[in-house]
């Protein structure tokens, strides 16, 4: 932590480096501005890709789940019929 003397020196430095080399100070700030936009971005594209993958695999769960017992026209149709009469074997 700095004490209030270091501040205001470091604060007096600062204001003498602007007033001495306006443009290095302009593009020291704007550095610093791209390595932030550039961070939220990549979180942005991470958010999406994890986001993405959940629901990917919410997809092949369901898939895995209710694939196997996938009702088609034809076996709601079986299943409508009625049974066939049994035959006694006598």
């Amino acid at each position: 932590m700095l004490s209030d003397a270091e501040r205001q020196a470091l604060r007096d430095i600062q204001r003498r480096l602007a007033a001495d080399d306006p443009d290095f100070v302009r593009r020291f700030r704007s550095a610093g501005r791209g390595r932030t936009v550039a961070r939220r971005r990549n979180a942005a594209r991470r958010r999406v890709a994890r986001l993405g993958a959940i629901s990917l695999a919410e997809v092949v769960i369901a898939l895995a789940v209710v694939g196997p017992n996938v009702l088609t026209e034809a076996r709601i149709a079986a299943l409508r019929q009625p049974p066939a009469p049994r035959r006694s074997t006598r």
